[in-house]
């Protein structure tokens, strides 16, 4: 049997946090936030005010000490994930995270950890998962390998260049700001990086994630991370994945200001498909999947259409359900530790320690 509306806490107050995270947590009918986290608690009162949240405050411990929250929801940057979620797990609370789980191995794997230890759910918001388009090309993806009507995969390639996201990303209304001072966070992974390529290593870390986390969505495990390499000016970035019967090419840069550029191919003997995930903010925008069969007299083209929930309110609702319910969501801790893993092995490569 369902439980009732339950209490969650949501932490973060930055932009994606208030345009794509907070807007449908706080609306969803499975849900009540009944406190809002942010140092800024100025801007906190005022979002606050905006969705109904009761509650404000500076510091996520008040959520730890709350005995009626049962889950929280945290949009922070990525060094501050691992502390806050086993704080938070071990007062015996749920969590959903933004994606990449850690940008230090050690710490994600402690993560999982205590996940597994308290017996909590810790899911991570690799949102292209609930994306309709990206459930299309798994669902090809695997009646293609049952029925090998194009034969074996022989190459995947994946390409994730481009630059800044501009305003209109973001929908119609610019975030909500004020005069604090923004609270200082650490960027990028951790210290053994090389400082010239810190940047390159960090866009990677929390941009060609997504990517990475596509190919181990629809395709099978990387067994080693085979050749990387890293340029600063300009900046361009190549990488090898080997899967074991086929190898992932992923190159990935920098041209300015704009959408990023991001595809997925996967080619097989007699064939391929091509995956175009939709900008990360454009909102009720899916992915675009065609398929092309080359072992008939005339190639033949599909273009399938998908409908359904954009990605970001499936994922919030899902989070939420599984919480209620005790279901398995679509990227746990565990799943989105192979991820942590690859970047890893990519910046170590890079670094020369493999």
């Amino acid at each position: 049997m369902e439980k009732e509306k339950i209490k969650i806490g949501f932490i973060g107050c930055g932009r994606a946090a208030q345009t794509v995270h907070l807007p449908y947590f706080a609306a969803s009918e499975q849900c009540e936030v009944t406190t809002l986290v942010e140092k800024r608690t100025e801007l906190a009162s005022i979002l606050a005010a905006q969705h109904g949240i009761p509650k404000v405050s500076g510091d996520y411990r008040v959520l730890c000490d709350d005995p009626e929250i049962e889950a929280v929801a945290m949009i922070l940057r990525e060094p501050l994930h691992g502390p806050v979620a086993v704080d938070l797990m071990q007062a015996g609370k749920h969590v959903f995270t933004e994606k990449p789980l850690s940008d230090r191995l050690s710490e994600a794997r402690r993560m999982v950890a205590v996940a597994r230890e308290t017996n909590r759910l810790l899911m991570v918001g690799y949102m292209r998962r609930y994306d309709p388009g990206i459930e299309k090309a798994r669902q090809l993806m695997a009646e293609l390998r049952s029925s090998e009507e194009l034969g074996q995969v022989t190459q995947v390639r994946i390409q994730t260049h481009g630059g800044g996201i501009g305003r209109h990303a973001y929908g119609v209304h610019e975030p909500v700001t004020t005069n604090e001072e923004k609270p200082p966070a650490p960027k990028g992974p951790a210290d053994e990086i090389p400082e010239e390529i810190r940047e390159q290593a960090w866009q990677t870390n929390f941009f060609d994630t997504h990517l990475c986390d596509m190919v181990l969505y629809l395709l099978d495990p990387v067994r080693e991370v085979v050749f990387a390499d890293m340029r600063v000016d300009p900046p361009s970035r190549l990488f090898i994945y080997d899967h074991g019967q086929y190898k992932t090419v992923h190159t990935g840069g920098h041209f300015g200001a704009g959408q990023r550029d991001e595809s997925l191919t996967i080619y097989f003997e007699r064939g391929r498909m091509t995956v175009w995930p939709s900008p990360n903010f454009l909102r009720d925008a899916h992915a675009l999947v065609e398929l092309i069969h080359t072992g008939k007299e005339d190639p033949v083209v599909v273009r399938p259409i998908v409908e359904g929930p954009w990605c970001f309110q499936a994922q919030a609702e899902d989070f939420l359900r599984c919480v209620r319910t005790g279901s398995r969501p679509r990227c746990t801790g565990e799943e989105a530790l192979q991820d942590v893993e690859l970047t890893h092995g990519i910046l170590r490569r890079l670094s020369g320690l493999d």
